[in-house]
């Protein structure tokens, strides 16, 4: 599903100047839209995933509405159009994701949890990689082509969900108390888990600005003859290799962070690699080289692994919480999906599509004294067991 996603985002931004007669800002804008929706559609369902006996009729819903919609938007040849129907389609996007962590999170044992929502983000993440690759090559050959691939993979997709047995099949119900050195880990990740969501949502912020306004960047460059590139293609082509840099980077992460235990409940950690995205961001903004774009890709998806790791593993720390805190997680990803594009794209606009990447340090620090300010809050509310 992510595969098919992926494929729809890396053609969207060229999509917008070839054929909509738009750039940066148009761009921007839809994708703030799409992860809008997605969000708003996360918050709702906290309310009715958990209360469905099988949650995974919500996931097969929505992959099939994404399927069918987001190809369609191309049909008609109209940024309303095309905003309109892929709002919608991201926001039944939205119903698959919250499902399927809550099934996941059915394991009462944090460390076999831990390990599997490594496969999953690993799994999700290597489609993401590898959608820009195809989809920039096919873009080239046909604008069309990119979206007739997001359906066949969405389809793909479908079957695979209808496949998957219930949660109540999964697990017998267990006693909390058979799992007393989860007990500990969980009081730890309650205290981490709201400052996790904000860091969460700023990590998004920053890997979707990229995708959905630096692409204009590309195109300028490429059609300057300006790119210090080592390889052939056009603008799509160039731009596919810089998001599978992206996706691969953060794919490769998540396979590290479901293995091992250093980054847990370590706020240090978590400064110290969004100080470099934003190093990376301020970098993208001043070099032509593509070798030093795709180095800086890679630290902005190291980045995005952690903080997106990092909130899906506190959320579903909690059984008798992980429905909840799964469609939360999913719809503080969409705010920061939302948010990124929004303010580079309008930024972008009105000055030049460098301008907001030349600063993204200043956005990164205020980012990091909001998550200080909710660490601090949460371990002095917190008592006992009590959630957030």
């Amino acid at each position: 599903m992510d595969f098919a996603l992926a494929s729809g985002y890396t053609a969207t931004p060229f999509y917008c100047i070839d054929h909509l007669e738009g750039g940066a800002r148009m761009s921007g804008m839809l994708f703030a839209l799409q992860f809008g929706a997605y969000a708003a559609t996360s918050f709702a369902a906290a309310r009715f995933v958990a209360r469905t006996k099988n949650g995974l009729i919500w996931a097969v819903c929505g992959s099939g509405l994404f399927t069918v919609l987001f190809p369609l938007a191309i049909a008609y040849r109209s940024a309303y159009f095309f905003g309109a129907t892929t709002l919608v389609a991201m926001g039944s996007f939205s119903l698959i994701w919250a499902a399927l962590q809550s099934w996941l999170g059915a394991e009462p044992d944090p460390r076999t949890r831990a390990r599997r929502i490594a496969c999953f983000t690993l799994s999700w993440s290597a489609g993401i990689a590898l959608g820009p690759l195809a989809a920039g090559v096919l873009y080239d050959i046909d604008f069309r082509l990119p979206f007739v691939l997001m359906f066949l993979a969405g389809s793909v997709g479908v079957a695979f969900i209808l496949t998957l047995p219930r949660e109540q099949e999964l697990h017998r119900p267990e006693s909390r108390a058979d799992h007393s050195s989860g007990e500990i880990e969980d009081t730890e990740s309650e205290m981490f888990l709201w400052c996790a969501w904000a860091a969460n949502a700023f990590g998004c912020a920053l890997i979707l600005a990229t995708r959905s306004v630096f692409p204009d960047r590309i195109a300028v460059l490429v059609q300057a003859g300006e790119l210090l590139s080592f390889l052939d293609g056009a603008k799509g082509a160039q731009w596919g290799v810089l998001a599978f840099a992206l996706s691969a980077s953060r794919a490769a992460f998540f396979f590290v962070l479901g293995h091992t235990t250093w980054w847990q409940h370590r706020f240090r950690v978590l400064v110290l690699f969004q100080v470099g995205a934003g190093a990376a961001m301020c970098l993208l903004a001043a070099t032509q080289s593509l070798a030093v774009m795709i180095v800086c890709c890679l630290a902005l998806g190291a980045n995005n692994a952690l903080t997106f790791f990092s909130s899906s593993y506190y959320s579903l720390a909690n059984p008798t919480e992980k429905h909840r805190r799964a469609s939360t997680h999913e719809g503080v990803t969409g705010l920061g999906n939302c948010a990124g594009p929004l303010v580079f794209g309008l930024l972008a606009g009105t000055f030049e599509t460098t301008w907001p990447f030349r600063y993204a340090p200043a956005f990164v620090a205020g980012a990091l004294m909001i998550q200080w300010a909710l660490l601090m809050h949460s371990k002095r509310r917190f008592a006992g067991s009590v959630a957030p």
